[in-house]
């Protein structure tokens, strides 16, 4: 088996990854911290945060997974726009482990009522930070990464443009952050980053097109 189907397979299970962890891990932690006086029972609940924070900080280690995995083939043709796509990953791991972590400092601060006005405000940068910050660098890292995969024809094109269309649509969620539409927008990006993983494990790069 060459390095690059290795390359292929580690990428697909970290897509994969990426997104279960993802999405799971950021329902656990807002499913206690969303609530009204949530710190009340945080400390009651403080194993499902560790859990969704745990899951968190395991898709910022994929996101930077997926770009080191993809590094080898794409440079090739693109070196410095891999190298801008690793960079924009590796930012935006550092910005997801940040949101991660502010629910760890609001477990320290819970049980003192003195503390309710930080942790509420904690709580908003952190909805800053995943409603606007996170968007942004992954958009624009998924923008660049379809690119080079559609000039690469390391995969069929259809993946590259489905791919670009959908992290478009992610990067419209800043404009219109309402939690009825984020769906409409985040699902094609959901569906292809899977569909992407299942692939690249499956079939992996085409023949030629990465040697």
């Amino acid at each position: 088996m060459s390095n690059y189907r290795n390359n292929a397979i580690f990428a697909g299970v970290m897509f994969l990854l990426a997104m279960a962890s993802s999405l799971v891990g950021g329902t656990l932690i807002q499913d206690v911290i969303g609530k009204p006086d949530f710190m009340g029972g945080l400390l009651e609940h403080r194993m499902v945060i560790i859990a969704g924070v745990s899951l968190e900080l395991l898709n910022a280690l994929a996101a930077v997974g997926i770009a080191a995995a993809f590094w080898p083939p794409l440079k090739r043709k693109s070196p410095a726009m891999t190298a801008g796509y690793l960079g924009l990953r590796v930012i935006e791991a550092a910005v997801c482990a940040t949101a991660a972590f502010i629910p760890v400092v609001l477990i320290m601060l819970a049980g003192n009522g003195d503390e309710v006005s930080l942790a509420d405000m904690l709580c908003i940068v952190r909805d800053t930070i995943t409603t606007y910050a996170v968007p942004l660098f992954f958009g624009i890292g998924a923008l660049v990464f379809y690119v080079m995969l559609y000039r690469s024809d390391l995969l069929p094109k259809y993946i590259s443009v489905w791919g670009f269309i959908a992290a478009i649509g992610i990067m419209a969620v800043m404009l219109v952050p309402v939690a009825a539409v984020t769906p409409v927008f985040g699902l094609p990006i959901i569906v292809n980053e899977i569909y992407l993983g299942v692939y690249l494990i499956v079939k992996g790069f085409r023949k030629g097109a990465a040697e």
